[in-house]
């Protein structure tokens, strides 16, 4: 009688949980590029017309494999055509910004998930930018959709799905994404130079697990090689928001980045932002690795704690805050209306706010080079004024931490519920006028050259070196400690 129990428990155990999984199949499987605003449905459609955006989505299963390479080959011909029509002077714009968006946990590609509805509204915003511009260029987004959402039902089913979908997200991120990235590389390169055709990466939660595995060599690669150059990046771009990684897989790019120089024309290439209010990897996150790296040895506790915390909450590597005008709310999760609950606010786009920020920018840089002191010597950091350095983004302020320069080029960046009130909610207005701002003072044009070529160097009694890099040195603690 007991055995028969427990048989009949769990089968209508595993019958719940099975009425609870998602589908594992192919979204968007219509080779055309859709037009909503005609009455078009774009459910199917592998790629569809926004406000004059191009919004396409390449889909990868459970294994880091592409659903169908159609979509990849019907998206590049896509390119290549909008191109040549550009080339022919059939079309009013010139070049092209690409926006690749790998989604987090708990979204999947579904045309209303609210990820992808608002990922669609930032698009509109950046497009806002650009349409202030003599010669705009078309703006193309980028979705990169997996099974984020693998259950359904209550919340407590999709919770449990959580480390799950991350060993999911890690061998999406070192499967054919590195592929699909490589090919969108080559087509921007390939671009002629006046187009100035832009590629930005971003990637959430367990999105940026699967961005930061596909990348994560190659930003090591472009690190290494003449410092007297700027470090080489993957996009003009990357961004991650909330990231669910281990610090200690960010330890590797980390080690280099701060053991080289850097001129004064290097732009950013990884700006990673994590906030305060994001419970999931602040909280639950060091409690499940806690427990799943209890047979795991270390060469000592910061390493420990590196492998058990989640990378943006890792103190060490640290360079900047965030903070916006005042506490933000935190938005439904699952809208099902194609909407997007946030930029109800946002101002309008005005040539005369991206040029006060441009200056802006500029003078706190001045201030920040002035409190660096002479070559050849290590900067006392301690000396450096943070309120004397801070940079406006629209309604946010950037406070670069005093042992790092605008200009170092792996940005890791915490802020609170001003900016990003929780895990999910990445797409506010504050946050996202920031990233369009920060984007077009620091990567679209030639970033502000106030701030001098500098070094970093980390490890004991290695002020020599510092001298002889010729340039102001910033001495950093190793991680983990020299023995």
């Amino acid at each position: 009688m007991v055995s028969e129990a427990i048989r009949r428990a769990l089968v209508a155990g595993l019958a719940a949980l099975a009425s609870a999984c998602t589908s594992h199949e192919l979204i968007h499987r219509e080779a055309f590029v859709c037009d909503a605003a005609a009455g078009q449905d774009c459910t199917r459609a592998i790629v569809e017309r926004d406000h004059g955006n191009l919004v396409g989505f390449v889909e990868f299963d459970d294994q880091g494999w592409l659903w169908d390479r159609g979509q990849t080959r019907f998206i590049l011909e896509m390119l290549e055509a909008e191109a040549d029509r550009q080339r022919r002077g059939q079309s009013a714009k010139r070049g092209f910004l690409v926006f690749v968006h790998a989604h987090g946990w708990r979204h999947n590609a579904q045309r209303c998930d609210r990820d992808v509805a608002c990922f669609r509204r930032a698009l509109q915003l950046f497009a806002e930018m650009e349409g202030v511009a003599s010669r705009p260029r078309q703006v193309v987004g980028l979705y990169v959709g997996w099974r984020g959402l693998s259950t359904s039902g209550p919340a407590l089913w999709e919770i449990a799905s959580f480390w799950d979908r991350k060993n999911t997200a890690e061998r999406v991120g070192t499967g054919a994404l590195v592929e699909l990235l490589a090919r969108l590389k080559q087509f921007r390169d390939q671009r002629p130079a006046a187009e100035r055709t832009h590629l930005l990466l971003s990637g959430h939660s367990f999105g940026g697990q699967v961005m930061h595995r596909a990348i994560s060599q190659m930003l090591i690669s472009g690190a290494i090689g003449d410092r007297s150059r700027p470090a080489r990046g993957v996009a003009d771009l990357v961004v991650i928001v909330n990231p669910a990684y281990e610090a200690s897989q960010y330890y590797p790019l980390f080690d280099v980045a701060t053991n080289r120089c850097y001129p004064a024309t290097q732009k950013p290439l990884l700006l990673t932002v994590t906030s305060s209010a994001d419970r999931a990897t602040g909280t639950a996150f060091p409690l499940g690795r806690s427990v799943s790296t209890v047979m795991e040895t270390y060469q000592g506790p910061r390493q420990a704690q590196s492998d058990r915390t989640a990378v943006g909450h890792f103190p060490t590597f640290r360079t900047a805050t965030l903070r916006g005008p005042g506490p933000l709310e935190s938005r439904p999760e699952h809208g099902g209306d194609c909407g997007c609950p946030f930029f109800d606010s946002l101002p309008e786009t005005k040539m005369s706010d991206l040029v006060a920020t441009l200056r802006q920018v500029r003078l706190a840089r001045k201030a920040h080079a002035a409190q660096i002191g002479p070559r050849g010597a290590p900067v006392e950091a301690t000396a450096i004024d943070p309120a004397a350095i801070e940079e406006t983004y629209g309604s946010v302020v950037l406070r670069p931490a005093p042992e790092y320069v605008p200009n170092f080029p792996y940005q890791m960046v915490y802020t609170d519920d001003t900016v990003i009130p929780s895990h999910n909610d990445v797409f506010s207005a504050p946050f996202v006028d920031f990233l369009r701002h920060y984007y077009n003072a620091n990567v679209h044009f030639e970033p502000p050259k106030d701030v001098p070529a500098v070094c970093y160097r980390t490890g004991r009694n290695d002020e020599s070196s510092c001298r002889r890099d010729g340039g102001p040195c910033f001495q950093l603690d190793p991680l983990p400690p020299p023995r």
